[in-house]
């Protein structure tokens, strides 16, 4: 879930909250107390996860299975039936979206998931318009493992992540990205990619990190987006970090 906000430093790194902060709506993933968390939290990046119904709904939710029903096999209204962790119900898109418009600094990380090719581009279709009717594209960045997804929003302009790690920055640029945003063994694996990908003027970006070691290794890497299911680690880790930089300022003087 990265909205436009102007040109980054090598230093400035953004937190992204992995399907909101749930360890602050006890547990309850993709749900809308997860996303206000975030937001009460000062994450204001926060990704969300869109799937589609046995009907044709679009609701927010990982998948493949919600509780014990299979999410693409369920309409939405079964879905409803099994609240969430937290006692909430699953909410549809139309629900989730609508509660954003609440928090005007809100930055929606989109990232729409599908079983088929030819369903994919309709759950773009969906979901390009429901944001257009509420004024949230300009809030918005999409995140894909799908070259199709990724295509369809840069195309129309949107700053969009590839994700699945088999892209070289070279050809992310070419298609019209913002950048790319693999998990960390990609990079580890291609070890110039963050450089180059910096040179060119995209952003990278890496997923999803939820131990000290990794969230150390991207701050010190310049990643400048990371995302994680424990975002407040990863601020105090930044934080200490740009601390230290200060202090060493500091003691040059």
């Amino acid at each position: 879930m990265l909205l436009i906000t102007g040109v980054f430093t090598a230093s400035a790194q953004e937190v992204i909250a992995h399907r909101g902060y749930h360890a602050k709506a006890n547990g309850a993933h993709n749900s809308i107390g997860a996303f206000v968390a975030a937001i009460e939290s000062g994450f204001t990046m926060s990704e969300f996860d869109i799937v589609r119904t046995a009907k044709g709904e679009r609701i927010v939710a990982h998948g493949p299975k919600h509780g014990q029903m299979k999410i693409a096999e369920s309409s939405f209204e079964e879905l409803r039936t099994e609240p969430l962790v937290n006692g909430e119900q699953i909410p549809s898109l139309t629900e989730f979206l609508e509660m954003t418009t609440k928090y005007p600094e809100a930055r929606l990380i989109v990232e729409i998931k599908s079983d088929s090719a030819e369903e994919e581009l309709v759950s773009c279709d969906v979901v390009y318009k429901e944001l257009e009717r509420l004024g949230l594209l300009e809030r918005s960045t999409f995140i894909s493992f799908s070259q199709q997804i990724c295509d369809y929003f840069a195309q129309k302009g949107y700053p969009t992540l590839y994700l699945a790690g088999d892209m070289k920055p070279k050809t992310a640029k070419e298609r019209g990205y913002e950048g790319i945003n693999y998990h960390s063994a990609i990079y580890k694996l291609k070890p110039n990619w963050i450089r180059k990908a910096h040179n060119m003027g995209l952003k990278a970006g890496v997923w999803t990190v939820n131990s000290e070691k990794v969230a150390k290794w991207a701050i010190r890497k310049g990643l400048d987006y990371i995302t994680s299911d424990d975002p407040e680690m990863v601020r105090e880790l930044i934080a200490n970090k740009e601390v230290r930089r200060e202090k060493r300022k500091r003691d040059r003087r």
